[in-house]
C-alpha cells in the first residue's frame, strides 16, 4: 500500500510517515502540493495525508482528488484551526477522515483503520484476467464487460506488478501461462499483502483430477475449463464474488468492532490521561500552595528571628566552625562600641580576649563541640575603654550532615553582678571573722569572769557566816548580792554553752539515733524530774544526720523548760516525731503555763525573758541556744502555744534519703545506758 504525506512541517511529515510505515504503508513525504502532484502522476496511492493550512496547498489537492473518478484514494485531513475544520466539512463526500492538530498517535492509527474499513463507492466489481491468449482475453472481456470492470495482462509477472499497486475483486488466472505458471502466480498472490484474500478462479484446459488438485493446492478458490459454457463461468464468478462479499463484510464487521474497541480504548486512554492530568494539576496546585505556605512560614520565621535578635540585650555573635567571627547583633555592636563590623569579620574570636582568658575561651569552644554547650567568664574592655566582665555561652549549630557548621556565642555583661558578688564575698568573710572573734570573746569572757565571780560569791558567804549578828537589813543586802552572783554565774554558763556550739569538735553531722540523744538528755535531767515529780515520755524517734551532743543539749533545754514552766500542776512532757517527704518534725509538748502568741517570735532571741527572776530562774539564753543548734544542723524551730494550755515546741531536721550503713553510738565513756522512754519523778525509776 502506498501513501503520501503533505505538510510544511518536517517534524509532522516524519512523525506521520513513521506511524504509516508501522501500519504497512510505503510513504512519500512531500513538503508542498506541487511535489505531491508529481508523485501522484507516477501512479495511484491508497492514502493521502493532507495538511489543510492554506500555505501548504493541501485543501486544493483534496478537492482535486475527490472529483477525480479514476482514483480511489482515501484522504486523512489534518486541520490546524477551526477555519480549516469548516473548509474540510465543505468538501465533496468521499473516503476521508478529519483530525485536528495537535494529534495523538492513537488518533492517527484509528483514522487509518476507519478509512481501510469504510465502504467503497458503488460500481462494477474489478476483475484481473491473466492469460497469454489475446483471443481468449478479447472473448472473455467482451462477454463479461457488462458485469465486471475488466483489466487484462498476459503473464504472471505482469499480474504481480499490477496487483502490487491495485486492488481487485476477482482474478481469472490461466493455469498454463508461459514462464511463471498459474500455480506459481497463485502462490505469489497469496503470499502478498494487498490482494491475498481476493478470490482466484483458475482457468484450465481440462477437468483432469491432477490439474484440479494442483490448482486448489496452489491457493485457487475454484476452477473452470476454457472450453466450457460461459454461463457456467458467469455463475461461478457470481458465486465467488458473493463469497468474497460475505468475507469482506465479515472482515469489515470485525474491523468495525475493532474500531469500536479501539475508539473505546482511546476514550478510556483519553479519560485516563485527562484524569492523570487533572490529578497532576491538583498535585501541582497543592505543591504550589504548600510552597507558598512554606515561603510565608520562612518569611515569618526570619522576621521572628530578626525581632528576637533585635530584642536580645546581650552581645550575640555567629562564629564559623574554626571560631572566626561571621556576624554580630546590633545590640552586641552597641555594647562593644563597634560602628563598622567589617574589620572584625573572619577574625579569630579567641584572639580578642586577654592572655589569661584566651585559654578559657578556646576550652569553651571545645566544650561546646563535645557537650553541646560551652561556658566561661572573662574580662574584656570595649572600644570605649570600659572594663567589663562577660558571662559567655557557646552552642554549636549542626548542618544536615550532622557536622558543626557554625557556633552561636552569647555574651552577657555581668560587671555589676561580679562586683556585687565580690563585695558580698568580702562582707561574708569579714562577717565570719567578726562572728568568730565575738564567739571567741564570749567564750573567753565567760570563762575568765567565772573566777572573780566565784571569789565574790565565796567572800560574801564567808561574811555572812563570820558575822552572824549583822543587822537584818545588811543580811538582806548580802543575800541579794549572793543571788546576783549566782544568776551571773548561770548567765556565764549559758553564754559559754552558746558560744561552744559554733566550735563543737563534731562539725560534720553524722547518722545518729535521736532516741539515744533524747534518752541521754532525760538522764541528765533526772534530778529535776524527781524534784518536780514530772512525768516525761517519748515515742520511738528516727535516725537522722545531726550532731549528737548538740541534739542532747537541744532536748535537755526543751524538756528542762517544760518542767520549769509548770507552776503548781504536775509537769507532763511528751516527745514524738512525724515525717513528710523531706524532713522529720520533732514535737516536745507540755502542760505548762503557755506562751502568749504576741511574744512567741521573741523567745528565741538572746537574753529574752518573759518572767522576772523571782518567778522563774534562768539566763534567757536557753531557747536562743536551741535555735542555734537547730539551724546549724540545717533545720528550723517554732512553737505553738496559748496561755494556760501548755506549749508544743517543734523543730524540723532533714530526712535520710536511704537506709544508713552505720549508726553512730554515743561515747561509751558517758555511761548513759538507762532506757528512759518513760521516766516518772515520783519513783525516780525508769521503766520500759
Amino acid at each position: 500500500m502506498k501513501a503520501l504525506v503533505l505538510d510544511q512541517s518536517l517534524t509532522v511529515r516524519m512523525d506521520v510517515a513513521r506511524i504509516l510505515s508501522q501500519q504497512g504503508y510505503q510513504v512519500e513525504p512531500c513538503g508542498d502540493a506541487d511535489q505531491a502532484r508529481a508523485y501522484l502522476a507516477r501512479g495511484p496511492v491508497d492514502l493521502a495525508v493532507l495538511d489543510l493550512a492554506p500555505e501548504s496547498g493541501g485543501l486544493v489537492l483534496a478537492r482535486e482528488l475527490l472529483v477525480d473518478n479514476t482514483r480511489t484514494t482515501s484522504l486523512l485531513l489534518m486541520a490546524g484551526s477551526d477555519e480549516d475544520v469548516s473548509q474540510a466539512n465543505a468538501l465533496a463526500p468521499g473516503p476521508q477522515q478529519l483530525l485536528k492538530k495537535p494529534y495523538h498517535e492513537i488518533e492517527v492509527i484509528a483514522a487509518i483503520q476507519a478509512l481501510q474499513t469504510s465502504p467503497q463507492p458503488l460500481g462494477k466489481p474489478r476483475a484481473l484476467v491473466v492469460d497469454d491468449s489475446e483471443t481468449f482475453i478479447a472473448l472473455i472481456t467482451e462477454s463479461l464487460r457488462a458485469i465486471l470492470d475488466m483489466h487484462a495482462v498476459n503473464s504472471g509477472e505482469s499480474a504481480l506488478a499490477y496487483l502490487a499497486d491495485h486492488t481487485v475483486d476477482i482474478i481469472l488466472l490461466d493455469r498454463g501461462l508461459p514462464g511463471m505458471s498459474g500455480e506459481e502466480t497463485c502462490r505469489a498472490i497469496r503470499a502478498g499483502s494487498r490482494n491475498h484474500t481476493t478470490p482466484i478462479l483458475m482457468l484450465t484446459a481440462s477437468e483432469v483430477d491432477e490439474a484440479v488438485i494442483s490448482c486448489l493446492d496452489a491457493g485457487a478458490d475454484d476452477f473452470i475449463t476454457k472450453s466450457g459454457d460461459l454461463r457456467v463461468l458467469v455463475s461461478r464468478l457470481h458465486s465467488q464474488l458473493r463469497r468474497h462479499d460475505v468475507e469482506v463484510q465479515t472482515t469489515r464487521t470485525r474491523i468495525a468492532q475493532a474500531e469500536t474497541e479501539a475508539a473505546s480504548a482511546l476514550a478510556e486512554a483519553r479519560a485516563g490521561l485527562l484524569a492523570d492530568l487533572e490529578h497532576k494539576n491538583r498535585s501541582l496546585e497543592r505543591a504550589m500552595a504548600e510552597q507558598q505556605k512554606a515561603e510565608e512560614s520562612l518569611r515569618q520565621s526570619e522576621e521572628f528571628n530578626r525581632t528576637v535578635l533585635a530584642s536580645i540585650p546581650d552581645c550575640m555573635k555567629v562564629l564559623d566552625s574554626d571560631g572566626r567571627l561571621l556576624a554580630m547583633s546590633d545590640n552586641g555592636r552597641c555594647l562593644l562600641g563597634i560602628d563598622d563590623f567589617t574589620p572584625y569579620r573572619n577574625v579569630d574570636w579567641c584572639s580578642f580576649w586577654k592572655a589569661e582568658d584566651r585559654a578559657a575561651a578556646i576550652a569553651a569552644i571545645a566544650q561546646a563541640k563535645a557537650t553541646g554547650l560551652g561556658v566561661f567568664q572573662g574580662f574584656f574592655a570595649n572600644l570605649r575603654g570600659e572594663q567589663k566582665w562577660w558571662d559567655v555561652r557557646i552552642a554549636p549549630v549542626r548542618g544536615a550532615d550532622g557536622q558543626i557548621s557554625q557556633f552561636i556565642a552569647i555574651s552577657r555583661d555581668v560587671t555589676e553582678e561580679k562586683f556585687t558578688q565580690q563585695t558580698l564575698e568580702r562582707q561574708r568573710v569579714e562577717l565570719e571573722r567578726s562572728n568568730a572573734d565575738l564567739e571567741h570573746f564570749a567564750a573567753v569572757a565567760a570563762h575568765d569572769l567565772k573566777d572573780p565571780l566565784r571569789m565574790l560569791s565565796t567572800y560574801l558567804t564567808l561574811i555572812e557566816h563570820k558575822y552572824p549578828d549583822l543587822d537584818v537589813k545588811i543580811r538582806g543586802y548580802l543575800k541579794h548580792a549572793c543571788d546576783g552572783a549566782q544568776r551571773m554565774s548561770k548567765l556565764l554558763d549559758g553564754l559559754l554553752a552558746y558560744s561552744l556550739i559554733a566550735t563543737s569538735t563534731q562539725e560534720t553531722p553524722i547518722v545518729i539515733d535521736t532516741s539515744l540523744a533524747c534518752d541521754e538528755a532525760i538522764a541528765n535531767l533526772l534530778t529535776s524530774i524527781s524534784e518536780h515529780q514530772a512525768h516525761v515520755t517519748r515515742d520511738e524517734l528516727p535516725v537522722i544526720h545531726a550532731n549528737h551532743m548538740q541534739l542532747v543539749q537541744l532536748f535537755q533545754n526543751l524538756v528542762g523548760n517544760a518542767i520549769k514552766f509548770c507552776r503548781e500542776r504536775t509537769a507532763k512532757v511528751h516527745i514524738s516525731a512525724t515525717c513528710d517527704d523531706r524532713e522529720w518534725i520533732f514535737h516536745v509538748a507540755d502542760n505548762g503555763i503557755g506562751i502568749d502568741p504576741v511574744v512567741q517570735k521573741q523567745i528565741f532571741g538572746m537574753f529574752k525573758r518573759l518572767h522576772s527572776p523571782a518567778e522563774f530562774s534562768g539566763s534567757g539564753i536557753g531557747l536562743a541556744t536551741c535555735k542555734r543548734i537547730v539551724e546549724r544542723n540545717g533545720g528550723r524551730i517554732w512553737v505553738d502555744s496559748a496561755p494556760g494550755v501548755g506549749s508544743t515546741f517543734h523543730f524540723a531536721l532533714q530526712k535520710l534519703l536511704a537506709e544508713p550503713a552505720h549508726i553512730a553510738r554515743p561515747d561509751e565513756a558517758s555511761d548513759v545506758k538507762t532506757d528512759t522512754r518513760c521516766i516518772t519523778g515520783a519513783t525516780g525509776s525508769a521503766s520500759a
